[in-house]
């Protein structure tokens, strides 16, 4: 879904969740549009949006992104903070706490 509607939900979990809780998310993250766009062409059930980093981060308004912050998928799962990968297709993830 488009980035302000993906907002939506995540400030309803966020709104009911107690302080203390988390919130966690990963998204896949296309950075080549030729592949994208073949993704698209051969996974017809559903619209397919491409979250950029600063988006993905939006779904989070309401709770404290915890390091290593908005990361890469297997960087985030070591606590390593890192500029985003130079690949074609890779994951992103971060998780946030509700204050």
């Amino acid at each position: 879904m488009p980035p302000s509607r993906a907002r939506e939900p995540c400030s309803g979990w966020i709104s009911r969740l107690a302080p203390g809780s988390w919130l966690v998310l990963a998204v896949g993250r296309y950075e080549d549009d030729a592949l994208l766009n073949r993704l698209r062409t051969v996974y017809s059930a559903a619209e397919y949006f491409n979250h950029s980093p600063a988006n993905f981060a939006s779904f989070f308004t309401g709770a404290g992104i915890l390091p290593p912050g908005v990361s890469e998928g297997r960087r985030w799962l070591a606590g390593v903070s890192a500029p985003l990968p130079d690949r074609d297709v890779y994951v992103l993830c971060a998780a946030a706490v509700k204050r």
